[in-house]
């Protein structure tokens, strides 16, 4: 032993019990607190992790209550590079969807079979298994560096069987047809007009011809969704652009500002505010 490690043992003389010193491997350890004549050590007692083992085989007596055996390992051990290399793995796997054959699966995501994402954390657990171990010492830096090189390896396997989704990804269209289907069902019947004189200042009609191309334009969004991704693309474009073209052709009510009571009253409730309500709810 070191004259330093010598130096801990006599520092322990004053203790009730009988130290031996040794590398003997015990069976069972616990933590040891760092006794009070250490705890202002940052040049020895830092670097070390202490454990404690009581030797049940030796004589219990008032005089010599049980023999103490302490072993030191080196803390100073450098696992960085396996901790950010386990980081990097677990992020890569929370991104990875399990999927038998990645049909249902979006394109704008990855998946890989239950067996890829199974086998890869298992690797995972056995590298951090191996960062947590504090039995490691310096003299086993090679111990941490084969753990890196297994992860690595199998970091690479995962992202071979990785793959995007085979499923178009229509959800951004989906949104924008429920907020264009909103909107238009704002203007029923009775304020499918040019008139501007029939209706309030705070509310808005629109001609039969604006409202059925917005339909059509609906329509032909609807039936985009099940396209490739390309046209789901260009159909959330075209209604988009659509929906802004319609709100161009509202027309506002010219007529005198008072309560008409042969309106009924959800009637008298379409206004811009309403019109500018309902294209946003889509994007919810």
């Amino acid at each position: 032993m070191g004259n330093r490690e010598w130096l801990l043992f006599a520092s322990f003389a004053y203790y009730p019990c009988h130290i031996t010193a040794g590398r003997k491997k015990s069976k069972q350890q616990t933590s040891l607190p760092i006794p009070p004549k250490f705890e202002n050590s940052t040049t020895f007692v830092e670097n070390f992790i202490f454990f404690l083992h009581l030797d049940i085989a030796a004589t219990q007596s008032a005089r010599n209550p049980g023999v103490w055996e302490f072993e030191l390992y080196n803390s100073t051990l450098d696992r960085s590079a396996l901790a950010d290399a386990i980081t990097a793995a677990e992020t890569l796997l929370a991104a990875t969807v399990s999927d038998a054959d990645g049909t249902t699966i979006s394109n704008t995501l990855y998946w890989a079979t239950p067996g890829d994402i199974a086998a890869y954390k298992t690797a995972i657990t056995a590298a951090t298994a191996v960062r947590n171990n504090p039995a490691i010492i310096a003299e086993d830096a090679q111990t941490i560096a084969d753990a890196v090189d297994t992860l690595g390896i199998a970091t690479d396997t995962f992202n071979l069987a990785r793959a995007e989704g085979f499923a178009n990804d229509n959800t951004a269209l989906v949104r924008a047809i429920a907020a264009a289907n909103k909107l238009l069902g704002l203007f029923p019947e009775a304020f499918v007009s040019t008139t501007s004189a029939d209706f309030y200042p705070n509310q808005r009609i629109v001609a039969q011809g604006d409202k059925t191309t917005y339909s059509n334009a609906i329509t032909a969004a609807q039936t985009a969704t099940t396209g490739t991704q390309d046209e789901i693309n260009q159909a959330k474009e075209t209604l988009d652009a659509a929906t802004e073209t319609f709100k161009t052709k509202l027309i506002a009510g010219t007529k005198a500002n008072r309560v008409d009571k042969n309106i009924a009253p959800q009637y008298q409730k379409v206004t811009a505010s309403n019109v500018n309500d309902s294209n946003r709810a889509g994007d919810k």
